[in-house]
């Protein structure tokens, strides 16, 4: 009943403010209308958790969400959004109401997201407030679907790699909510919270603890080797885009979705792979190489003609990493130097991407599985996706001695006939 009736209010004054400014201007009188109408809308915000919890006392059995969805659908400003959305996660761990997800957020899911989502929308877009507020917004936001899972959070995350939002892809924050977000089982949610991270994870200058954390959640190592990478130039940005690059094979191996999916996980190789790989520990490099290796004989040999183009498309994105990791140590054809243009359609041809045969990148390798045929097909490749994601185990000092060994003999410029899935064997090095 006080909600109704402070509601009731509120649109009343709101109306009468409304009518003073276009029918009945008197400054006194709208000066007073308007400030009614900001009192009533505040006591609106800040009880509605009260209210709740009041309605679900007096129901016993839960709460009645329309009273609540017709207080949201009568907010139409952006600062009365703010604040409805500010009061969400209480209202959702309130100890006295009965179910709240259940009750009011999960049955307007679509309405609350879409209001959300429009909501962000104008506050990444606007020119008009400042950067604090703009910050401010989007903490909320963030903090709304934490605790709600609303379904929006699968827009963000499209909207943040396609680049629409990429602004907010420089806060670790949006990380760490990202990963909280895959947690639902859905698996393009999962593909899209590791692609966010590791362009967080490329881009954040500021590394601490937040960081490091979400660093070593999303590489699966230890604290002192996460350490030791970051003493050896940018050897972490190198496990980053490796552990991406296999991530985004696997997914669309296994789940398809390339169309949809496509200028998200060409953007996110594109973006991780901006930055300068020689002086990275031999590890990394050699890890990258055998990933290369792999993707490159797949774009040769596959059966399937959509995995050999998609393929080629995602070597395409990350060859001047591997350029730069073989400058004047192996002879790389001409049609492969950074100097070729982004467009030339010789970039298009899977020939045109060489294998690593640099000694020192496949000596550091320890056993791999070189056995295992390539798969022959697009199901053939799904099957021999493992589902448990690749990790990048602690690397020590011993790691990099010349005692390591590789399982296989060096690998040729001339494919061989079979090569082992790239889900088949970690191509992160191990100790």
């Amino acid at each position: 009943m006080w909600l109704l009736v402070t509601g009731f209010l509120y649109i009343l004054f709101k109306f009468l403010s409304w009518l003073q400014v276009f029918y009945l201007y008197n400054s006194d009188t709208w000066i007073r209308l308007v400030r009614l109408k900001y009192l009533y809308l505040r006591r609106l915000l800040k009880g509605l958790v009260k209210a709740a919890e009041e309605t679900a006392q007096g129901l016993g059995s839960g709460i009645d969400g329309r009273a609540l969805l017709w207080m949201f659908e009568s907010l139409d400003e952006d600062h009365e959004l703010e604040r409805f959305f500010a009061a969400i996660p209480g209202f959702c761990n309130s100890n006295v109401v009965v179910d709240p997800l259940n009750a009011f957020t999960k049955p307007n899911d679509e309405r609350l997201s879409a209001a959300l989502i429009q909501f962000m929308t104008r506050t990444l877009s606007s020119n008009l407030i400042s950067e604090s507020v703009r910050q401010r917004r989007i903490i909320i936001c963030r903090t709304a679907v934490d605790v709600t899972s609303l379904s929006a959070s699968q827009q963000i995350l499209d909207r943040a790699l396609l680049g629409t939002w990429d602004q907010l892809l420089c806060s670790t924050d949006l990380g760490r909510s990202a990963k909280r977000w895959c947690n639902d089982g859905n698996p393009r949610i999962t593909f899209c919270a590791k692609c966010v991270v590791a362009h967080v994870l490329s881009r954040v200058q500021e590394r601490d603890e937040r960081w490091l954390s979400l660093a070593i959640d999303q590489l699966g190592v230890s604290r002192p080797a996460l350490q030791r990478f970051l003493v050896h130039g940018y050897s972490v940005l190198l496990a980053n885009l490796t552990f991406i690059t296999k991530e985004i094979f696997l997914y669309h191996s296994k789940h398809g979705d390339w169309l949809s999916s496509a200028g998200m996980s060409l953007r996110t190789l594109e973006e991780t792979s901006r930055f300068n790989p020689q002086g990275t520990l031999p590890e990394l490099q050699s890890a990258f190489c055998h990933l290369w290796n792999r993707l490159v004989l797949t774009a040769r040999n596959h059966r399937d003609l959509h995995t050999r183009s998609t393929t080629v498309r995602m070597v395409k994105r990350i060859r001047k990493i591997f350029i730069a990791l073989h400058e004047g140590i192996d002879d790389t054809p001409a049609a492969f130097s950074t100097s070729i243009n982004y467009d030339d359609p010789i970039l298009n041809r899977e020939s045109s991407y060489p294998l690593c045969n640099a000694h020192n990148h496949t000596s550091t390798l320890t056993s791999l599985d070189m056995a295992s045929p390539l798969p022959e097909s697009a199901a053939d490749a799904t099957e021999d996706i493992t589902d448990t994601p690749p990790t990048l185990p602690a690397l020590t000092q011993a790691s990099q001695s010349a005692h390591l060994t590789f399982a296989t003999a060096t690998i040729s410029h001339s494919p061989p006939a079979t090569a082992a899935p790239i889900g088949g064997a970690s191509v992160l090095p191990h100790e």
